[in-house]
Parts: C-alpha cells; sequence; structure tokens
C-alpha cells in the first residue's frame, strides 16, 4: 500500500472516531437533560402531593416519563417521613395506573433499574397481581433486586411477613434487616419482637434482636440471655451480647463470659472497645476482658469521662 492509502485509511479512521465521540457526547448529554427533567417533574409532583395532604384533590399525569416522575414522588414521601399511604396517594396511584406502569417496564429493565422500580412499587399500594409477579425476584442472583422484591412484597402483605421473611432461602445482610426495620418505622408492619427472638428461623431470630437494639427494648433481657444460651450460631450470639450492650446491661455472667472466651482477639478487640464508648466502666470489663485488652480502653473511657464533665460544667 502506498503513502497515500496509508493517509487516507488514517484519515477516515480518525474521523469515524471523531464521529463517534460526538455521537457519545450527544447522546450523555441527552440523557443529563432528561434526567434533570425527571427530577424537576418528580419535584413537581412531590410538592403538589404533599400540599393534598388533608384536603381532596388530584394529580394527573399524562405520558409515560411524567407518570413515571410521579412514582418517584410518591416513593420519595414514603421513604424520608415514614409515611403510609393516605387515601389521596392511593387514589393517585390507582388513577395514574402506576402499578401497570411499573411492571411493564419491570419486564424490560436491567439489574439496576428493577432494584430502582421495585423499591418504587414497595411505596405505593399494588394488587395480589403485582406481588404474584414480584415474588420471583425474590430468588434472583442480584441481592440488591432480592432485597428491593422482599421490602415491595412485605409492604404488600404486611400480615404475611413473618411467613415471607421466613421462607427465604439466603440469610438476610445488615443492611436487609435495616430496610425491614424501616416499614417498622412507618408503621406499615404488624410484628411483635417477643416471637421473633424465640424462633429458631436465623432471619426472624436476627430482625427480633435488630427490632429490639434499634427501639432500645428493655424489657427483652431474659429473651436475649436464652440466645446466648442456647445459639450455636456465634453471629447471632454476638448480635444478642451487642444489644445487650446497647441496652446497657451488666455482662458478667458465666455465659456470656464463655462466648466472650471462645471469639477471637479481633472481635473481642471490637467488643471492648464497643462497651467502652457506651459507657462502661474499666471495673466492668475487668470482669469480662484481661488486664492486657482493657489497656486499650482506658485511654477512651477516661476520655469519655473527661468529655462528660466538660458538658456539665459548661
Amino acid at each position: 500500500m502506498n503513502i497515500s492509502g496509508i493517509i487516507y485509511i488514517y484519515i477516515i479512521v480518525s474521523l469515524l472516531i471523531a464521529a463517534a465521540y460526538s455521537i457519545a457526547t450527544i447522546l450523555a448529554l441527552h440523557a443529563r437533560r432528561k434526567k434533570q427533567h425527571s427530577k424537576q417533574l418528580s419535584n413537581s409532583y412531590l410538592q403538589q402531593i404533599i400540599a393534598m395532604q388533608g384536603r381532596e384533590g388530584e394529580v394527573n399525569a399524562r405520558s409515560t416519563s411524567e407518570r413515571m416522575a410521579l412514582a418517584q414522588a410518591l416513593h420519595s414521601i414514603m421513604s424520608y417521613t415514614y409515611s403510609t399511604p393516605t387515601e389521596n396517594t392511593k387514589t393517585i396511584a390507582r388513577n395514574n395506573r402506576l402499578e401497570e406502569l411499573i411492571l411493564n417496564k419491570l419486564r424490560h429493565a436491567n439489574n439496576e433499574e428493577k432494584a430502582r422500580l421495585l423499591n418504587i412499587l414497595s411505596s405505593i399500594p399494588i394488587s395480589a397481581h403485582a406481588t404474584d409477579i414480584i415474588s420471583k425476584y425474590l430468588h434472583s442472583a442480584n441481592r440488591h433486586i432480592r432485597i428491593a422484591a422482599i421490602i415491595a412484597t412485605i409492604a404488600a402483605s404486611p400480615t404475611k411477613a413473618i411467613r415471607t421473611i421466613a421462607d427465604l432461602p439466603f440469610s438476610l445482610k445488615p443492611y436487609d434487616t435495616s430496610r425491614i426495620i424501616a416499614l417498622l418505622r412507618r408503621g406499615l408492619l404488624p410484628i411483635a419482637y417477643e416471637p421473633l427472638l424465640m424462633s429458631d428461623n436465623h432471619n426472624l431470630l436476627m430482625l427480633g434482636i435488630a427490632i429490639t437494639h434499634n427501639f432500645g427494648i428493655d424489657i427483652a433481657d431474659k429473651h436475649l440471655h436464652n440466645i446466648i444460651l442456647r445459639q450455636p450460631n456465634r453471629q447471632i450470639v454476638r448480635e444478642a451480647i451487642y444489644t445487650l450492650a446497647t441496652l446497657g446491661r451488666p455482662l458478667g455472667r458465666h455465659h456470656i463470659r464463655e462466648q466472650l472466651a471462645a471469639m477471637s482477639p479481633n472481635i473481642r478487640r471490637e467488643l471492648c472497645h464497643h462497651l467502652s464508648c457506651e459507657g462502661y466502666s474499666l471495673s466492668a470489663l475487668s470482669v469480662i476482658f484481661s488486664e492486657s485488652e482493657i489497656i486499650h480502653a482506658e485511654p477512651l473511657i477516661n476520655s469519655y469521662k473527661r468529655s462528660l464533665i466538660c458538658t456539665q460544667s459548661n
């Protein structure tokens, strides 16, 4: 190939690269503008819905993008205000066919979008038909899709929450449990903590401990001690001990000291640090930790006491 041919090919390739870069830039700009427009629409609907609370009114969205922005607005209200669906929000969701829209989008969405759509479904009233469709995502290989499907299913059928959680073929992560706790704070789940703390199901037991921890249930001591006594699962035992510590309970009982002795040095060190932050004294720590372990806690405890003294003197 002569020099002129090489130059010609070089020019063609350069032009193609430039064209591809221009197209990519235009598409990115279009996507950014579309996202900004959707956010503005969602904020507008958010203000309308908030203004409607306590009085009659309608919010009507026409196009697909407007309806999705409206669904996102409802999700924001439910998520950030710990609200429960009112008659107004139920009417808005029904009149604008938000369930139908999201289920249609769910079929062709990528994993990230599926998780987002399922999260939105957890904030709007949905039918039994929608719950059946969502159920197949409970076994997704993608954990973000799984937990979003769990939350949507529980929110749609609160009375079946215990059964749904108990039937899960995998262990819930702390983040997953925190999402369920958020539904409790919204008043959506009729769950009593005591049956959970007496359950043999891993997920139900961990949820019961998390509820006790998050809501500071002082009268759960007996159940927590029983868990420490009978549970072979080290993770569950550790969570029960941490919860007792958060409640400010003494940790010097024999069965607790036995469990602590079986823990690795790193876990013991973390627990010692946690107890120091929770306000346990050196004398309390000396009952359950060795002198070499609490020596690192002493400066922290003294610093904590100094900060209390300074606060009280001010």
